[in-house]
């Protein structure tokens, strides 16, 4: 099996300096004495014990935790009382997570208006075509995402899947920065850049085997 990953940047290095020094003196206009929370979190029973509605960025490291439907619903309720996140750092690899799983979570994301930053780390799952097409539609509802990483490598995805993606992903126009893991064929990969490029914002992509 053969895997890709697509990385899609600004096209100076510059201008996403500008757009980060940018975010950040808009927030401090706002509240001076706002200082960034972060949390990391590396268990589940952590997560379900830690308030999360504080924090500007969570990394949540969930690998490997047999997480099903009930425990994602969980997961999405504690993201949603998550207003002052800015940045999301979710790896769910190697769960036990369908297509309504990742409907639960990505819609959840919707009502985080200041976040800009997401990794998704989906890999080794069974999330599937109704799964992602549902997960591009909820993170284009994302009105301030401009950084996003998505990693659905071993999920067994087919080509239907592709369409979808690329067509949701057309969908996210304020995105300037993508990175995509994903399981692939020459055809179906050929398909899905055709699809990016024309993504607005998007100015340059790098392609690495």
């Amino acid at each position: 099996m053969q895997y890709i990953q697509i990385y899609i940047k600004f096209f100076r290095f510059e201008l996403l300096i500008i757009f980060i020094t940018s975010f950040q003196s808009k927030n401090l206009k706002q509240d001076k004495n706002k200082s960034i929370q972060r949390m990391l979190i590396k268990s589940y029973k952590q997560f379900k014990q830690t308030e999360l509605s504080s924090y500007d960025k969570i990394m949540v490291h969930l690998r490997g935790n047999s997480i099903e439907q009930k425990a994602s619903q969980q997961i999405a309720q504690k993201l949603l009382g998550c207003l002052n996140l800015q940045a999301l750092e979710l790896n769910l690899s190697n769960n036990k997570l369908g297509a309504q799983s990742i409907s639960f979570i990505s819609l959840s994301l919707v009502s985080c208006d200041q976040l800009v930053s997401l990794s998704l780390d989906l890999s080794q799952n069974q999330i599937g075509l109704f799964g992602i097409t549902n997960l591009v539609e909820n993170l284009s509802k994302c009105k301030n995402l401009s950084i996003l990483k998505i990693d659905i490598s071993q999920n067994k995805v087919l080509s239907q899947s592709f369409i979808a993606l690329g067509n949701g992903l057309r969908n996210c126009n304020k995105i300037s920065n993508l990175q995509l893991i994903i399981e692939y064929n020459k055809g179906e990969i050929i398909r899905l850049k055709q699809k990016i490029t024309k993504m607005i914002r998007l100015v340059q992509k790098i392609i690495k085997n």
